[in-house]
């Protein structure tokens, strides 16, 4: 089972907000993102899943969604995109009306994540794509795509993550980089500790950044 867990008291105790129903196939719960009072989770086969009462009760919002092995789930402006594994296309979908339905958008290469960076652009955010090919950006949710790949030595990047005033993009043989200017250029970060395997992601909690590599946990100083 797939199932997400809510804690009120940083860490310390742990309560099950969402239980996706087995498959097969095996039913991960994936990703989160919050778009006004909604919450969406992405369930790997069972497609995505919304709350409209912070997590008291859930429903799926899967019209429209052609591909139900999603990996990631961003809100960008009133707008709602999410993309599906790289291993089952790779496909792309936003969402302008809280997930009642979905339609494709297109892509600059299979994409494994997004991350926003709301100072890049004035009015919808600065999207990013994760690819096998690099990092791409968008200013127009999706419409038209641009490399941004300098400094980047590694380009088969698999998660991207906004913080602050950075960008921080982890690949998929363990390496992380970072940018300081809107994601333009690139410089790697020390990864002493890390096995070489798959960033699954990233998280900041308080003056540490943690990511899930290897099916654990990693945290380092900011």
């Amino acid at each position: 089972f797939g199932k997400l867990y809510l804690s009120p008291d940083n860490g310390s105790s742990w309560g099950n907000l969402l239980t996706v129903p087995s498959g097969p196939p095996a039913r991960s719960i994936i990703s989160i993102a919050v778009n006004g009072s909604n919450i969406f989770a992405t369930a790997y086969g069972a497609g995505v899943y919304v709350s409209t009462n912070n997590g008291g009760a859930w429903a799926t919002a899967n019209n429209g969604l052609t591909n139900l092995y999603p990996t990631s789930i961003i809100t960008s402006g009133n707008n709602i995109i999410v993309t599906s594994d790289v291993s089952t296309g790779g496909n792309a979908f936003l969402s302008s009306n809280n997930g009642n339905s979905w339609t494709p958008i297109s892509l600059p290469a299979q994409v494994s994540s997004f991350g926003i960076h709301p100072g890049f652009a004035k009015n919808t955010g600065g999207l990013f794509a994760a690819t096998k090919s690099g990092v791409y950006y968008s200013q127009d949710n999706g419409l038209n795509w641009t490399p941004s790949n300098t400094g980047l030595t590694k380009l088969n990047t698999y998660t991207i993550y906004a913080l602050n005033s950075y960008l921080i993009v982890g690949t998929a043989t363990g390496e992380i980089f970072f940018s300081h200017d809107y994601g333009f250029s690139w410089t790697a970060l020390s990864t002493s500790g890390l096995p070489p395997y798959v960033i699954d992601n990233f998280a900041v909690c308080g003056s540490n950044i943690f990511a899930v590599c290897g099916n654990n946990l990693y945290y380092s100083p900011l």
